[in-house]
């Protein structure tokens, strides 16, 4: 798998939906832009992988077994911003930016293939694949994401969950102190406006 907590986590929820234990599987940390050669040379049997990887399996034969869809709304992408630096205290700065993503995200969905050279240059895939992959991406709204951040319960919830992943895998060695650490003070910016 991948060498971050992200591909930890999917295995850990992979181990959990399909009843299986660590002991089933022997693992290794492996650069992810090397999956598929792994794959193809037989050198493992399975991965846990990303684009352009995973496209690139899939064109050669492999399958899906299990995959972020199965596990919606877990898979979280955030955004870090250091409480010492000078951006973390410019509240319009930090809105704009994620404004600004929110919209250029809604016109590359009305066209793709007009994006398709900006957004290919690094994963480096056919326009079939891309429009697959951007597809597949569950990205939700600004009121979706103030839905979830608003709901402490819910929230809390999933930090238990990943917490507890992380720990049984090894990939932290205590809990976390998690209680400052989500803030929608940004995203209530952009909804403001």
């Amino acid at each position: 798998m991948e060498q971050g907590a992200l591909g930890a986590y999917f295995y850990g929820r992979f181990l959990e939906e399909n009843q299986f234990k660590q002991e089933d599987f022997i693992t290794l940390s492996l650069e992810v832009n090397n999956h598929s050669q792994y794959l193809l040379n037989g050198m493992v049997e399975a991965v846990i992988t990303f684009e352009p990887e995973k496209s690139m399996i899939l064109n050669t034969g492999g399958h899906v077994l299990f995959d972020s869809k199965q596990l919606p709304f877990e898979i979280i992408a955030v955004l870090i911003i250091n409480k010492k630096s000078n951006l973390y205290q410019d509240k319009q700065r930090i809105a704009a930016f994620l404004r600004r993503y929110n919209e250029e995200f809604n016109l590359i969905q009305l066209n793709l293939a007009g994006y398709l050279p900006l957004l290919n240059a690094r994963l480096k895939l056919s326009e079939v694949d891309l429009r697959t992959s951007f597809d597949e991406l569950i990205l939700p709204s600004v009121k979706q994401q103030l839905a979830f951040f608003n709901n402490k319960t819910q929230l809390d919830e999933s930090i238990k969950k990943y917490e507890s992943i992380l720990l049984k895998l090894g990939v932290i060695s205590s809990p976390c102190e998690c209680d400052d650490l989500f803030n929608n003070l940004y995203l209530n910016a952009i909804n403001e406006n």
